[in-house]
Order: structure tokens, then C-alpha cells, then sequence
């Protein structure tokens, strides 16, 4: 398809879960870099909806303390002990209201190194919907910082740009 793609003038981008979920869906990002242009890690911190960090992580963490009868503090335990920029809270902290910025740092300072020589752009959430997502402007700047931080080419600005409020685009301003 990439082929097929480039032979008619196009490039190649390609949206993939972030690097610590890509693995569990099937996505080999050495095996994808050489297909792309440039590439987009779904490090959505805020969403609580599908491909975002704050949606995924928390799951999967549940998901295998059902399937092992574990008790999820114990996994949360578990990922403070294993997981880089995770502590005792970070599981609660995400549940409640988003990944730490610097846990989406790491995924896109990850991404950017499995796709070398691929650019990297983060997706940038705007968008306001109540109940799912409520981006607000320090949010909008500490995303800016985190992505580029770890080396990202920029940013994509994410989903439905009807609904980014304006003091969204305001702190996208000023940071930029």
C-alpha cells in the first residue's frame, strides 16, 4: 500500500498507538518506520476515549487484574516498581484526570527513537467536550513542552478543530 501511496505523488503518515501500547495491538514500530513519511503516536493524555493513554493504560492494568484475580493495587504496585515515571498514584492520578506529562514525554521520546530517521508529531489535543475531554491552557503549553522535550517534529492538532475553544488556541499562540 506505502508503495502504491508514493507511486502516485503522496506520502505515507501513519497513526499509531503510543509505544508502550503499539506492542499489544499488533504495531512493530522498527518494522512500520521504513513505510512512513512521518508518523503520529497516539500520547493523547487528556481523552477518555480509544488510543488515549488516559483511556488505555488504566484498562489494561484492570483488564489483567480480572483475567489474574489480582487486586488492581497490587498491579499499580507493580507498575510504580517497573515503569519509568510511574509511582503508587499515577494509576489514580490518571483515572481522575490525565497522564502526567512527563509519562507522554517518555512515549514520544520513544517514538522518535524506534522511528529514527521518521519524523515524529505528537497529537495535540484542543478540543472541549464535557465528560470527555476538557482541555485547558496549561494543559495546551505542558503538551507543547513535553513533545518538545522528547524530540518531536511537531505537532498534529487532533480531532474535531469545531470544538477547540478559543482559550485553546490562545495558549497554542503563545507557546508557539
Amino acid at each position: 500500500a506505502a508503495a502504491e501511496i508514493r507511486k502516485r505523488g503522496r506520502k505515507v503518515a501513519l497513526d499509531l498507538f503510543s509505544p508502550g501500547l503499539a506492542p499489544f495491538v499488533g504495531q512493530d514500530y522498527v518494522t512500520l518506520a521504513p513505510l512512513a513519511d512521518w508518523v503520529k503516536p497516539m500520547t493523547y493524555r487528556l481523552a477518555k476515549g480509544p488510543a488515549s493513554l488516559r483511556l488505555e493504560i488504566p484498562a489494561l492494568v484492570e483488564n489483567i487484574a480480572s483475567l489474574t484475580r489480582t487486586e488492581a493495587s497490587v498491579l499499580d504496585g507493580w507498575c510504580a516498581d517497573h515503569l519509568t515515571g510511574f509511582d503508587p498514584t499515577t494509576l489514580s492520578i490518571m483515572r481522575e484526570s490525565a497522564v502526567p506529562f512527563s509519562i507522554m514525554a517518555r512515549e514520544i521520546a520513544d517514538a522518535v527513537e524506534k522511528l529514527e530517521p521518521v519524523p515524529v508529531y505528537f497529537g495535540l489535543e484542543l478540543v472541549r467536550y464535557p465528560g470527555v475531554i476538557e482541555v485547558k491552557p496549561a494543559d495546551v503549553s505542558g503538551m507543547v513542552e513535553a513533545g518538545r522535550g522528547a524530540g518531536a517534529a511537531g505537532a498534529i492538532l487532533c480531532w474535531d478543530l469545531m470544538h477547540v475553544p478559543q482559550d485553546g488556541l490562545q495558549a497554542l499562540g503563545e507557546v508557539l
